[in-house]
């Protein structure tokens, strides 16, 4: 009998943590949306920011970013002496890590740091896309962005072009277009045309963008706090394409390698995905980097590239036939294969997907699938 009681209650006790609510919380966002649950799934877009579990605190427009941001500090910041900031994990802590800023330019027509060229991805006719693209690139402060529109399902279906793209995307065989494939062709070939740009104009750093992204409250800031830390680790090299990784040494599929690679930023995030380490149902969960390279894409809504990324994207394109995939899986494919390439996730992520969130804003378009 005793031991039937033990393990009966073991059993309850079992039962009891996989049944266990995820915290929750109650918010008013405004006067039209009171007592919304939030949980660690749930992102609300309203008044032109996307508002998360991480930033409930900061749904007052004055309020500045979470004190756990200050993990992730500026130069010449002032940290309280209970904040430590951030380094990488695991063996990478071994290694001490010092970079002198003042050998970094960080004037940007942009408005973001070291970034000197924002590309957005997307269709011209998704006017109400671009309107609110507009709007929060203005409360932002972002300015010097540009549009990129070439590409839509009818010329991607046009006889005229299928040499060009059979030739950008280095397909294995003729392929034949349904309706879905026509969708997807036209923002794969803008994001490698803007790939392309990014080698021509040796850029030191570029934010690709597509144009349903949309951005956590205080995202400038945060943006500017996660580049400062990826330059400050070393997993950000800002020099052009004198800092390129030599091909070389071909990173193995499951390597954590942090200094020698030439990064995929992803700051955005999609269908759930986190770090396993990130502590996900904490409120003030601690900003982290990590790297991912056998599972390396978080959806190409907003990713960071330097020169040297860009050119292992297209050089991996160049080495081997490829199917023709949609842009996510393209770069999930390229980045895996890829000697040089490895993926760096932002955890909390800084942006998110306007058809995976809850849109209070109704963008039309946000909710019909367009690619």
């Amino acid at each position: 009998m005793i031991v039937i009681l033990i393990l009966t209650l073991l059993c309850y006790k079992v039962i009891i943590y996989v049944t266990r609510p995820i915290p929750y919380f109650l918010v008013n966002l405004n006067s039209l949306h009171q007592n919304v649950v939030f949980t660690s799934n749930d992102i609300y877009f309203v008044n032109g920011i996307a508002y998360d579990f991480y930033s409930i605190g900061e749904l007052d427009s004055r309020s500045k970013p979470g004190l756990q941001w200050k993990t992730f500090p500026l130069p010449n910041e002032h940290i309280p002496a209970n904040i430590i900031p951030w380094t990488p994990h695991g063996h990478q802590r071994k290694k001490q890590i010092s970079i002198d800023f003042s050998n970094h330019s960080e004037t940007s027509t942009t408005g973001l740091a070291f970034v000197d060229h924002i590309y957005i991805a997307g269709s011209r006719n998704l006017t109400d896309r671009r309107a609110n693209i507009k709007r929060m690139m203005a409360q932002h402060q972002i300015n010097d962005y540009e549009w990129r529109t070439k590409w839509s399902p009818d010329n991607c279906y046009a006889s005229e072009n299928r040499e060009e793209i059979y030739r950008k995307i280095n397909l294995k065989k003729k392929y034949s277009l349904n309706l879905k494939k026509q969708r997807r062709c036209a923002i794969t070939m803008e994001h490698i045309d803007i790939w392309h740009d990014i080698v021509k104009r040796n850029s030191s750093l570029s934010l690709i963008l597509e144009d349903d992204a949309v951005f956590v409250p205080h995202f400038r800031e945060k943006f500017d706090r996660t580049i400062h830390t990826a330059i400050r680790t070393n997993a950000l090299k800002i020099k052009g394409s004198t800092s390129c990784t030599d091909e070389k040494i071909r990173l193995h599929e499951n390597t954590k390698e942090w200094f020698k690679q030439d990064p995929v930023i992803f700051i955005g995030s999609c269908l759930g995905k986190y770090d396993s380490t990130f502590t996900k149902n904490l409120k003030d969960a601690q900003p982290i980097l990590s790297t991912h390279k056998a599972h390396p894409s978080r959806c190409s809504h907003a990713y960071l590239l330097t020169a040297c990324s860009a050119k292992a994207l297209l050089r991996q394109i160049a080495a081997r036939r490829n199917p023709f995939l949609q842009a996510d899986f393209l770069l999930h494919f390229l980045i895996d294969t890829s000697p040089t390439l490895q993926s760096f996730w932002l955890d909390p992520p800084i942006a998110y997907q306007g058809n995976h969130i809850a849109d209070l804003d109704g963008i039309p378009s946000f909710h019909r699938t367009v690619y």
